[in-house]
């Protein structure tokens, strides 16, 4: 009786575990050699990030997709990365990944290269794509800018780290799982989405690529499975038990 009490509460720890994990990993899918993320769909703490919803105020840009967009609203983090936001993503096609922000600089009056840049890392097993930039600037916080004053637009150059205003550019490997890190640098700063793009698309930033349809989740693993497989293999063993006895 005490080994199958036992039985069932090591299923109970299985079930938990397992819920517990799948449902802190919301992994995006790349398809297509696309890999679309809203960047309000973080699962990280905002921090100093806000959520803007559509029904924000005039100073901000319509036209977000998804449920809004973030806007960076720490004080400007020109040494140290500010408030530190995560994003998973499988890739299921190998080669060259250029990455893109849907971003903002929302300026009121500031001068117009201000308000126009987050710091920007991938974790994982990857190499530059891009001959211009070694890679180990890309495993951290680099800043990335662009943006437009008057609404929505590209965001895609580096600065920092030895690398001047070149293109982020991944060589990314299938079956492998990323994680990039979004950080604050300037106040202000305002990101609607995070897109990866494969060479062989050949897309290039412009109103297609920008409102590409966001990417897919990879299906949350069934926990039920699991902890039958372990409910079985503990009636098994003691019905083993009492035979021996």
């Amino acid at each position: 009786m005490a080994a199958a009490v036992r039985v069932f509460v090591l299923a109970g720890f299985v079930v938990c575990a397992l819920f517990t994990e799948a449902s802190a990993q919301k992994i995006y899918n790349e398809s297509g050699g696309v890999v679309v993320m809203e960047m309000e769909s973080t699962e990280s703490p905002l921090g100093q990030w806000g959520f803007i919803g559509h029904d924000a105020d005039s100073t901000y840009p319509t036209g977000a997709l998804g449920t809004g967009h973030l806007e960076y609203q720490g004080p400007n983090s020109y040494g140290s990365p500010g408030s530190r936001l995560q994003y998973q993503f499988k890739i299921n096609q190998s080669g060259n990944y250029t990455l893109w922000f849907r971003a903002h600089k929302r300026l009121l009056g500031n001068e117009p290269d201000k308000n126009n840049d987050a710091y920007v890392k991938l974790e994982g097993d990857f190499t530059s794509g891009n001959p211009e930039v070694p890679t180990w600037p890309l495993k951290r916080d680099t800043k990335l800018y662009g943006g437009k004053e008057d609404g929505w637009g590209l965001a895609s150059r580096l600065d920092g780290n030895g690398v001047h205003h070149k293109a982020p550019i991944y060589n990314l490997t299938a079956g492998e799982i990323y994680t990039m890190s979004i950080s604050g640098r300037s106040n202000r700063f305002n990101v609607d989405r995070i897109i990866l793009t494969h060479e062989d698309t050949g897309y290039r930033w412009n109103r297609t690529t920008e409102l590409l349809p966001e990417s897919s989740f990879l299906p949350v693993p069934e926990p039920a499975s699991a902890a039958l497989f372990v409910l079985g293999a503990g009636a098994l063993a003691l019905r083993r038990r009492r035979a021996a006895a």
